[in-house]
């Protein structure tokens, strides 16, 4: 069979959690992230998922639940205590702190 593509449209502060090849949950289904964009992000889902999920009968402007992978939220949580409130992260922010 073939994959089928979705995409979803994601508020910024979701996407700010979110790599490709990450993990996302959406309505609870465990999905790796195939491409992201700034407005949404897509999964690349084969048959069989879409056949025993609920996946299989989205439709276009349907609401579903979207879950970010802990590890992301983990990483913001501990780099916002290390940086000033104000401060914007950066690459060059970053590497000063030796990442």
């Amino acid at each position: 069979g073939q994959f089928a593509d979705i995409e979803f449209a994601a508020g910024s502060e979701l996407l700010e959690q979110m790599v490709v090849k990450g993990s996302v949950a959406v309505d609870g289904i465990s999905l790796t992230i195939a491409d992201m964009n700034e407005s949404s992000f897509s999964v690349a889902i084969i048959p069989e998922t879409l056949k025993k999920t609920t996946l299989g009968n989205a439709r276009v402007a349907d609401v579903v639940n979207i879950e970010t992978d802990i590890i992301a939220k983990i990483v913001k949580r501990q780099l916002e205590k290390i940086l000033p409130h104000k401060e914007k992260l950066t690459v060059e922010k970053l590497k000063e702190l030796g990442f």
